[in-house]
């Protein structure tokens, strides 16, 4: 083996080790963004809880839970509502989650 040979094979090792390490790189980016989605998720959840609960003791449904969290009451006619819960993600992303509640 010549040290030309040598170096391409350095080379060409350097290459697909540089192209595995990209690989895990991207998966633990991908892992934190689900970590940050299923966070939101449970947040918007909790907060819509906290406001069906309050609409249901006669009381007006926190507006803003913090700084991220924000609940809003839309009512539709009739009977219905619509809760609106919206979560800012940390990299300015949002995620909105509706659901419908009957009036008090």
């Amino acid at each position: 083996m010549t040290l030309l040979e040598a170096l391409v094979a350095l080379v060409v090792l350097s290459l697909s080790t540089v192209g595995y390490l990209e690989v895990f790189q991207a998966a633990t980016r991908s892992g934190r963004a689900t970590g940050d989605w299923i966070a939101a998720a449970a947040r918007a959840e909790a907060a819509m809880e906290d406001g069906v609960a309050a609409r249901r003791r006669g009381l007006v449904a926190p507006a803003v839970r913090d700084g991220a969290t924000r609940v809003d009451v839309v009512p539709l006619g009739g009977s219905l509502e619509d809760v609106v819960a919206t979560v800012r993600l940390p990299d300015g992303q949002v995620l909105v989650v509706h659901r419908l509640v009957r009036s008090r």
